[in-house]
């Protein structure tokens, strides 16, 4: 029997070190009583970043635990309990949402003023049951409520196709500019995407009733299985670091937090052949492979990506974390 034993959980976060677990890039906050406080640096995987979560397995005899999106091993002598099954010990491997406090973290400091937060975009999938998006949608909206009114947001929205959302519109409607799912934005795409006057990316201050506007326009697609819908996760992550880089001055950085109802399953990174089928080992090495090189392009523009998923199954198929702090 494998020592690896993980936690069941239903969905939740872990949060950047010293904010609120619902506001990233926000100002830092109390917790709540019943949210345990972690007075240490999170664990993260050493191959993608992700924060360590009731999601992954983990050994506590030996202090081992293997990430839940790219299922790499990793070694963490905190969690070396001595004795299997201790994760009690531990609030991450068991809570959904825990709150680190440190001192300072990027250019968040606990307590203190922003010194000049990244960027955040938000890529939100589309393609979910009513009740999620119902719920996805007021978290979100609570989240950016919270935020500090100088933090710059954007939202990026996918599901069959990627729409990148010009916030700079201040009719109380949204409106967005569409690309195809099915392949990677070529550099004549996002150069059209960024020219004529649009924004995406913005500080609240001057686009709050824009990004209200959006995620209250969020509405779900739910036909078909979870496994079966549209999700071009891929196009839409690439979208997000475009507009990322565009938005820091063409050298990148910056955050982007992705809400995930199930794996991706159109364009790069997707796979959209069941387990029982012929194609299925072929599309997911082809997955993989783009894995590694979205990973490695992301990292040298110093961009953090993030997920809160909620999903059963092919989590290896999610090119995100769950929930790291802003570089």
């Amino acid at each position: 029997m494998s020592p690896f034993a993980p936690v069941a959980a239903a969905g939740g976060h872990a949060c950047q070190p010293g904010v609120n677990a619902s506001q990233p890039g926000g100002n830092a906050s109390q917790p709540t009583p019943d949210e345990p406080v972690l007075r240490r640096d999170p664990a993260r995987c050493v191959r993608c970043a992700a924060f360590v979560s009731p999601f992954c397995a983990v050994d506590t005899m030996n202090g081992r635990w293997r990430c839940c999106f790219c299922s790499g091993d990793n070694s963490d002598a905190v969690f070396a309990a001595g004795s299997a099954g201790s994760h009690a010990a531990f609030p991450e491997l068991t809570d959904v949402d825990a709150q680190y406090l440190m001192d300072q973290m990027g250019g968040a400091h606990v307590g203190g003023a922003d010194t000049g937060t990244p960027p955040v975009v938000f890529v939100v999938d589309e393609s979910m049951d009513d009740d999620e998006c119902a719920a996805l949608r007021k978290t979100l909206l609570g989240v950016v409520a919270g935020m500090d009114r100088g933090q710059r947001v954007g939202v990026v929205t996918y599901a069959a196709a990627v729409a990148a959302y010009d916030v700079s519109v201040t009719t109380g409607v949204a409106t967005a500019e569409v690309l195809p799912g099915t392949k990677s934005p070529t550099p004549e795409d996002v150069r059209d995407l960024v020219g004529g006057g649009r924004v995406y990316v913005a500080p609240l201050e001057e686009c709050a009733g824009s990004v209200d506007a959006v995620l209250s326009s969020l509405r779900p697609f739910s036909v078909g299985s979870v496994r079966a819908r549209p999700r071009c996760l891929g196009a839409a992550l690439e979208t997000a670091v475009a507009l990322l880089r565009d938005a820091m001055g063409g050298v990148g950085g910056g955050r982007v937090v992705v809400c995930a109802s199930g794996p991706a399953t159109r364009g790069p990174g997707g796979v959209a052949a069941d387990e029982d089928s012929e194609l299925f080992d072929f599309e997911e090495k082809a997955a993989k492979d783009y894995v590694d090189e979205l990973s490695i392009t992301v990292s040298h523009d110093d961009t953090q990506l993030e997920s809160r998923p909620n999903f059963p199954r092919h989590t290896r198929f999610f090119l995100v974390q769950h929930h790291t702090e802003v570089r």
